[in-house]
């Protein structure tokens, strides 16, 4: 008997031997005698192995050899027709069984191909229909509650135990939108000028990924990721419109995790539309605390002026009724009628008016 894997590593790998005969030609080829044939290399393999005769026909369907049916004997062999046409009958029969062993695994591998595809798809689908659901949650929802039901898709998508949202502030991080563990269970961990994952995430503006935060090193803190049970670690930055990282989307599992490249892929499209969608809910919020700054504002001024307003009321009217004695309301015109001149009080309304009120100011007051 022959060990097999001193028999794979014989003189024929890589298509040196006998067989490379066959599969140039096409067609059976025999060898009385391997010692005395000009043809053959390698005779240490065959006097080591003691093999002397040598009969291979090829595996051929539809004009393509798949291989070479060998047979080889011990003594010196003159191989019959009939030999070679029994060999090579049970080699079509082998060639066509290969050939369809062949056709069967390339077709459970498209299956599978489509299969991966059709959840790809489908993937791609929750996740756009995830997206524009954010968009247009972003009038009705606080940015904790918009993120929380981005975290709780990223569970379910990528089979994560936690999920959750941190944001830069100043020198802390603020934790939002948690789901899988209560909110209060990751707090903030060290400040933002630590070197921590988050931390290099920010700077690299690339995803981490961690198999096992027990073994990794080269980070300072995590000691709440340790106490809560977290192991495995990926988190992707949420990148603005102009480039900058506005926060951080993390997927957490309680045991060791390799995350695939096409799940990191995932997250991080993810993050993408998800930083849109939290960019116009700030602006939105921005939008709304301006105008309410607006309309407070215009409101103490309308109170203001409605106060000056009043204290001068009174003073007012005895200045307007000491103006009237001044000043006579009418005059005689050239043919004898009365012409009526611009009333005092008209003057002084108009002038204490374009002071309190700036917008009705003229340029010129005329009486």
């Amino acid at each position: 008997n022959i060990d097999e894997q001193e028999w794979r590593a014989g003189p024929w790998r890589g298509g040196r031997g006998i067989q490379r005969l066959v599969f140039e030609s096409k067609a059976p080829q025999t060898i009385r005698n391997v010692e005395t044939d000009p043809r053959i290399r390698n005779l240490e393999f065959y006097r080591k192995h003691k093999l002397i005769s040598y009969l291979g026909v090829p595996l051929i369907v539809k004009d393509k050899v798949l291989g070479v049916l060998s047979l080889y004997t011990k003594e010196e062999h003159e191989f019959t027709k009939e030999e070679i046409e029994f060999l090579s009958t049970l080699a079509g029969q082998a060639a066509i069984a290969i050939h369809n062993a062949q056709l069967h695994e390339q077709t459970r591998e498209q299956a599978v191909g489509l299969e991966k595809a059709n959840k790809d798809l489908k993937r791609q689908e929750k996740m756009q229909e995830l997206l524009k659901e954010l968009s247009q949650d972003i009038t009705r929802l606080d940015v904790d509650s918009l993120l929380k039901k981005l975290t709780e898709r990223v569970r379910e998508a990528l089979r994560v135990d936690v999920s959750d949202v941190r944001v830069p502030e100043g020198k802390a991080w603020r934790v939002i939108g948690v789901s899988g563990i209560e909110s209060g269970q990751i707090r903030l961990e060290g400040t933002g000028t630590a070197r921590g994952r988050s931390r290099w995430i920010i700077e690299n503006c690339k995803p981490l990924m961690i198999p096992d935060i027990r073994q990794s090193t080269g980070f300072t803190g995590g000691e709440t990721l340790l106490q809560t049970g977290i192991r495995g670690h990926l988190g992707v930055p949420l990148l603005s419109r102009g480039g900058d990282v506005m926060g951080i989307l993390r997927a957490l599992t309680y045991e060791p995790r390799t995350f695939t490249q096409a799940e990191v892929d995932l997250l991080q499209q993810l993050a993408n539309g998800a930083a849109i969608a939290l960019e116009n809910a700030w602006l939105l919020e921005q939008t709304k605390k301006q105008a309410l700054e607006l309309e407070e504002a215009n409101k103490a001024q309308a109170d203001f002026a409605a106060m000056i307003a009043h204290d001068l009321r009174s003073p007012l009217t005895a200045v307007m009724s000491a103006a009237a004695w001044l000043v006579p309301s009418t005059r005689s015109s050239g043919n004898g009628s009365p012409r009526s001149r611009p009333r005092v009080e008209t003057w002084l309304v108009s002038l204490i008016t374009s002071w309190i009120y700036p917008s009705s100011r003229r340029d010129t007051l005329i009486w």
